[in-house]
C-alpha cells in the first residue's frame, strides 16, 4: 500500500464530507488504492450512502463505516482499509522514529536489553509519566552499587 500520508488524510476527510464531489473521490481512490477496491463502485456506493440519515449523523470514520449498509461491499472495504491500515503503519513509524532518537551516537554502545527498555519508556510515555519518581528513588536508594575490592 502506498504511504501518502497527506493524501490519506484528504481521502478520510472526503469520506466524512457529504459534499465531496464524485470526481475528487474517484481520482484520489484511484491514486491511493487502485489494486484494492473498485474506485467507480466505491464512488457510486458513496453517492448512495451519503443520503442516509444514520450515515450523516455519524461523526467519526468508524461510525460512518458502521452506518454503511452491508450490501455496499466496496465502500465498506474502503472504510476498513482506511480504519485499519494507517493505524498500524503509524504505530510502526512512531516506534522506528523513537528508535532513531534513542539510538543516537551517544548510545550506540547501549546493550539490546537497555535499548528495548528505553524504547518502551519513550513509546509508552503516558504510562511512564504515571510512575512516582520518589518511590523509584527510594527503592534504589539503599542499594549499594559499589563492589567491595579485596
Amino acid at each position: 500500500m502506498p504511504d501518502n500520508g497527506g493524501q490519506f488524510y484528504e481521502l478520510a476527510a472526503m469520506l466524512m464530507d457529504k459534499n465531496t464531489t464524485s470526481e475528487q473521490l474517484l481520482d484520489l481512490i484511484k491514486t491511493l488504492y487502485p489494486d484494492f477496491v473498485d474506485a467507480d463502485v466505491v464512488v457510486s456506493q458513496f453517492n448512495v450512502v451519503r443520503r442516509l440519515q444514520s450515515w450523516t449523523d455519524a461523526s467519526t470514520l468508524q461510525q460512518r463505516a458502521l452506518a454503511c449498509p452491508p450490501s455496499l461491499v466496496e465502500l465498506r472495504k474502503m472504510y476498513q482499509i482506511m480504519i485499519a491500515v494507517k493505524v498500524t503503519s503509524a504505530e510502526c513509524e512512531r516506534t522506528f522514529s523513537k528508535l532513531a532518537l534513542i539510538k543516537n551516537k551517544l548510545r550506540t554502545s547501549c546493550g539490546q536489553e537497555r535499548l528495548e527498555k528505553l524504547l518502551f519508556c519513550s513509546v509508552e510515555r503516558d504510562i511512564v509519566q504515571q510512575i512516582d519518581a520518589g518511590r523509584v528513588i527510594d527503592r534504589f536508594d539503599g542499594d549499594s552499587r559499589r563492589l567491595a575490592l579485596k
